[in-house]
């Protein structure tokens, strides 16, 4: 389950990373400087708001919907940053979704593993977040590779593909839980 979790959050981590990483050169390529990128990280604290409702649902039965939902948020935050690639306000929206997306996913994977063995909450945490940045760090990666291949369009394209993957270890999650009530 740990692993799972771990590797979820990465990956959603990943694609926030693929995002950020490439922002000021987009932003550069559309005539924007870097007081605009600044912007953006204000309009992303729209998405802490999501934490306290992420939290209340993911204390509930389903834990894994919310995660499927938070990263199909995310990954639906990509297609506005493509869809809107020229607009500032469209950008802006896309910001807030991806914000919420990865903040709910986060909150959730964070709520499953510290239930699982309250004792060890501190070696599970370092051991998540050693995983999740690592999986900003491959975003990173991931993102210049795409930038360079093939700019914004690219970079979308990868971002999304990053949050749909984090829904593979939720997905078999779910279907080691049916194989076990079974």
């Amino acid at each position: 389950m740990l692993q799972r979790r771990a590797l979820c959050g990465g990956l959603g981590f990943a694609s926030f990373s693929v995002f950020w990483a490439m922002l000021s050169f987009h932003l550069a390529s559309i005539g924007h400087g870097s007081a605009t990128a600044g912007l953006f990280g204000v309009i992303g604290l729209v998405g802490i708001a999501v934490a306290p409702v992420a939290g209340r649902l993911a204390t509930g039965p389903r834990p894994s919907r919310i995660n499927v939902g938070a990263l199909l948020l995310t990954a639906a935050s990509f297609a506005v940053f493509y869809l809107g690639a020229r607009s500032v306000a469209a950008m802006g929206a896309g910001v807030v979704l991806l914000d919420a997306g990865v903040q709910a996913n986060q909150l959730t994977n964070q709520t499953v593993i510290y239930g699982l063995r309250p004792e060890l909450r501190s070696r599970m945490n370092a051991l998540y977040m050693v995983i999740y940045f690592a999986g900003g760090a491959a975003g990173t990666l991931a993102a210049t590779a795409a930038w360079t291949r093939g700019g914004w369009p690219l970079v979308c394209a990868t971002g999304a593909a990053c949050a749909l993957l984090g829904i593979l270890p939720i997905a078999r999650e779910r279907l080691d839980y049916a194989s076990s009530s079974g």
